[in-house]
């Protein structure tokens, strides 16, 4: 895998919440982070699966659902390029809800 820092780490450094965190702290995250990349309508995780990290979208969009119910799943959120996700999980120690690539 590729380092953040080789692929785009001005985005990361000038994301909301990382642009307030230390310059060392900062640096830590960022050396870190290693790229996932994913094809269009490709799931990043599914209902239920365990936190493995946070998630900063570089490009494209992501796609959050609830899970799948008897009339299929109920979109949440996208999110676009610069958003982090999976905060809510790796904080509050819950499991993920479904995100696809977009």
């Amino acid at each position: 895998m590729t380092s953040l820092r080789e692929i785009d780490a001005k985005l990361v450094a000038g994301s909301a919440w990382l642009s307030v965190v230390p310059e060392k702290l900062r640096s830590q995250i960022v050396d870190a982070c290693t790229t996932r990349s994913v094809k269009k309508r490709d799931f990043l995780w599914h209902f239920g699966d365990g936190v493995d990290g946070l998630y900063l979208i570089l490009s494209g969009c992501l796609r959050v659902e609830t899970s799948e119910s008897q009339h299929g799943p109920s979109m949440l959120t996208i999110f676009h390029q610069g958003s982090w996700v999976g905060e809510a999980e790796v904080l509050g120690g819950t499991r993920r809800i479904t995100a696809m690539s977009a």
